[in-house]
């Protein structure tokens, strides 16, 4: 018999173009999406993450308030807002409790003091080479104040402020991972070491590039270049050769970056799409650097069990990854303190 939702977990991106919200439920089959929207902002809203329009954007979190079952969301800014600071966990303190072991990183770290009075934070843990490392995830003080009071007035409690890439960490807990964030503008290289964030790097190299490759080389309609992307992408199978020429030509810089990592050590290439993927992308990084790579699609990873009952189209969930990808690792922290 088909069971009740046991929880709710709903996951607001917000940037400066649109407003997007997914919650996540489930059920003893499994997860699954049970609502999802994304909502353009108008030009001046919100800009490079200042709120400077508050009625406007109060108004749109209310509308979405209205259909939240679980008021407590978290909230997925764009990454370049956040500071990320690691630190190494002194060992001869493990008696005491993460607070004070905080308090006294702090205490002891002199050039802890400016950023920690500057920013509002969260922390990770994660063991690496049997050391306990901490990652602070920092957010300047006044963007975090101004998300937090907006959604208060809007009937919502922020569970937690995180960015777009580090919602992945999750999946990543191989000793060394380089993720391949390609977006509509950018593609960026996120270093992930067992689970916690390394670097990032951004790339021109994106969806939108290669379609504007496509256009200027075929002398075709944007709507076209789209098609041609979707169907051919990267594939050898291009009918026109110039145009695959092109594309690898934008793609090089990457390929070339990633090379230079292998060298140095051994990792893994894990590839995540904001829009629908594109073909032979995956393949071609694979061959070239002749590294382990795969596509890691949220939805179909093996650490989760999704249900059929998906609210969203397939070609639409993409554009949703970090946020299911944040729902998820909420309800994993939400069931470890239950």
């Amino acid at each position: 018999m088909f069971s009740q939702k046991k929880i709710t977990k709903s996951v607001i991106k917000i940037d400066d173009a649109e407003l997007s919200y997914v919650t996540l439920a489930k059920n003893n089959q499994g997860f699954f999406v049970q609502q999802h929207e994304t909502i353009e902002l108008p030009e001046g809203v919100i800009v490079r993450g200042e709120i400077l329009k508050a009625d406007m954007f109060l108004a749109m979190l209310k509308k979405i308030a209205k259909n939240l079952d679980n008021k407590k969301i978290d909230i997925l800014l764009s990454h370049e807002y956040f500071l990320c600071v690691d630190a190494v966990i002194d060992n001869s303190s493990q008696g005491l409790s993460v607070k004070k072991r905080i308090q006294g990183y702090f205490k002891n770290t002199k050039d802890s003091q400016s950023w920690h009075t500057t920013h509002a934070y969260e922390f990770s843990l994660h063991t690496i080479n049997n050391r306990e490392n901490i990652l602070f995830k920092c957010l300047p003080t006044d963007i975090q104040k101004s998300y937090d009071q907006i959604c208060k007035q809007a009937g919502l409690k922020v569970a937690s402020m995180s960015s777009d890439i580090l919602a992945f960490d999750h999946l990543l807990m191989n000793e060394r991972v380089s993720l391949i964030h390609v977006g509509a503008e950018t593609t960026r290289v996120v270093e992930f070491k067992s689970g916690m964030f390394v670097s990032n790097k951004k790339f021109q190299v994106s969806y939108n590039q290669f379609v504007q490759d496509i256009e200027k080389n075929l002398n075709v309609s944007s709507e076209q270049s789209r098609a041609i992307l979707d169907q051919y992408g990267l594939l050898r199978s291009h009918k026109e050769e110039k145009v695959y020429t092109r594309l690898l030509r934008s793609i090089s810089p990457l390929v070339d970056f990633l090379s230079k990592k292998k060298i140095k050590a051994s990792l893994l290439i894990r590839v995540v799409f904001d829009e629908k993927p594109i073909p032979g992308f995956v393949d071609y990084l694979a061959k070239a650097l002749r590294v382990d790579t795969a596509e890691l699609d949220v939805i179909y990873t093996n650490k989760y069990v999704f249900q059929d009952i998906l609210s969203l189209h397939r070609d639409e969930s993409y554009h949703y990854q970090s946020l299911i990808a944040q729902a998820l690792k909420s309800w994993n922290i939400n069931k470890l303190n239950n």
